[in-house]
């Protein structure tokens, strides 16, 4: 599971909060992508990555068994 230890705040470099950033764009698809671009523009983070770290999240349920998105 991926774990963050820079919430409530985002850190540049982070995956996980590269992850949350996205995450907190839902449920708006532009808003979304912008996140996105704006990550790889100045976080230096590959979109493919954030966008499996988000799906990976999404498959892996937590210790009482629910499915925790970063930034949840």
């Amino acid at each position: 599971m991926m774990n963050c230890e820079h919430k409530p705040i985002y850190t540049k470099g982070c995956l996980a909060c590269a992850a949350r950033l996205v995450v907190s764009a839902r449920p708006s698809r532009p808003h979304q992508e912008a996140m996105l671009a704006y990550i790889e523009k100045y976080w230096g983070m590959d979109r493919d990555e954030v966008i499996e770290a988000i799906q990976r999240q999404k498959k892996s349920p937590n210790e009482s068994g629910k499915t925790e998105l970063p930034g949840e």
